[in-house]
This record gives C-alpha cells, sequence and structure tokens, in this order.
C-alpha cells in the first residue's frame, strides 16, 4: 500500500497545473500595414479565468511578408486589453538589400493577470521603415494565410 503523500498526489487530488479550458480563434483576411503607430491585426480571443490565481498561455501565430525595402524591420506587441504585457522587436521580417522576406510570427507567453473578468487578449503590429508588411497576404500561389490564437487557462 503507497500511502505516502507527494506533491504529485496532492495536484492530481485538487487539480493544480491542469488546464481549465481552451478558447481559440482565427482569422484570414489580408492585412498590410505601412505604419508604425499599432494596428491590431490578426486573431483575437477572449477568456475568463475561474481564479485569480490561474495562469493563462497565449498561443499567437500569423503568416507574414514584409515588402523589399532595405532597413525595414517588424514590431509585435501583445496586449490584454490595454495593457501591453510583452513586445517582439526587429523580428525576422527584417527587409535587407531589398529582398522580399516572409515569416511565419508565433508567441508562446504565460500571463498572470490575477483576474476572474473577461480578458481580450490582441496583437498590434508595427512597420518601420518604408515597406509595407502583410498579414495573411493571398498574393502567393497557396491563398489566404491563418492567423490563430489559443488562450488556457492553466488552475494553480
Amino acid at each position: 500500500a503507497d500511502d505516502a503523500v507527494t506533491a504529485a498526489k496532492i495536484s492530481d487530488a485538487v487539480g493544480l497545473g491542469k488546464i481549465g479550458q481552451v478558447v481559440s480563434a482565427t482569422v484570414s483576411s489580408d492585412t498590410e500595414i505601412t505604419t508604425n503607430s499599432g494596428t491590431v491585426a490578426g486573431a483575437t480571443a477572449s477568456i475568463t479565468p475561474t481564479a485569480t490565481s490561474s495562469k493563462v498561455i497565449v498561443l499567437f501565430h500569423c503568416p507574414m511578408l514584409m515588402d523589399a525595402n532595405s532597413n525595414a524591420y517588424a514590431e509585435v506587441r501583445l496586449f490584454r486589453g490595454s495593457t501591453q504585457i510583452m513586445i517582439a522587436s526587429d523580428i525576422t521580417c527584417y527587409s535587407y538589400n531589398n529582398v522580399t522576406m516572409t515569416d511565419f510570427f508565433s508567441i508562446n507567453f504565460l500571463d498572470s493577470p490575477s483576474s476572474t473578468s473577461s480578458l481580450t487578449y490582441q496583437c498590434k503590429f508595427y512597420e518601420h521603415g518604408s515597406s509595407t508588411l502583410k498579414l495573411m497576404d493571398t498574393s502567393g500561389s497557396g491563398g489566404v494565410g491563418t492567423s490563430s490564437m489559443t488562450l488556457m487557462e492553466v488552475l494553480a
């Protein structure tokens, strides 16, 4: 008989570290960004945590294309509501020597919102330089790309 109390058994008994809920959204409409003022684009999603101790895993994916123009680069910022919680600058859509660059941008972020209110997560895209950043572009032979955002509540 194994009656020893272990952290794993306690966790199993009370559900700590388990996924409470999963929310997902997709977007397939192309967007062109030519400014650095922050354009909300790609999939957005909302989740309502069941406890203030819960964490939220944010998974965001978006196909990108930067038109050929030397010294232009993209930046993406992740927001929870109006609060910026992460920034990715000089992302790999950097256009160098007038070569068109393509990429698939991803975010994997663990948020600790301390809230039981509905929370909306979204990304804002910025283009620095004088190029055009295209998201979910339709000009390629593969057709429209798809952006996705998945939110997972981790019970604590």
